[in-house]
């Protein structure tokens, strides 16, 4: 049985992120990547984080061109961590990304998945 949760690709969204040390959590916002075919049959979808910090530079991230347009008070950048999310834990959604944003996050997915042209 699936979420009936609507939540499409774009969309940014509030989440609880364990700490990769499993000893703790935080609540952050994170852009879904996962497509409308992924969804069907499934609970759960693919996020990608998103961070404030903007100047490191390390594979898979991608500055948004757009942060206020999504919804977001401050410059963010993705952080090229994926995670599998159930539906039923996302929190608010507080926009969506536009499309241009929505292209430089797929090839930031495309580098760090080895998918590169």
């Amino acid at each position: 049985m699936t979420s009936t949760r609507r939540i499409s690709r774009g969309d940014v969204v509030i989440r609880n992120t364990p700490f990769s040390d499993q000893r703790g959590s935080k609540t952050r916002p994170a852009v879904v990547v996962s497509t409308e075919a992924y969804h069907r049959g499934r609970r759960d979808v693919l996020v990608a984080a998103l961070t404030a910090n903007v100047t490191r530079r390390l594979a898979g991230k991608y500055v948004l061109l757009d942060w206020a347009a999504a919804g977001l008070d401050k410059s963010s950048a993705t952080s090229g961590q994926i995670e599998t999310v159930e539906r039923s834990i996302i929190g608010r959604r507080i926009g969506q990304v536009t499309g241009r944003d929505m292209a430089g996050i797929a090839e930031s997915l495309k580098e760090i998945f080895g998918l590169a042209d």
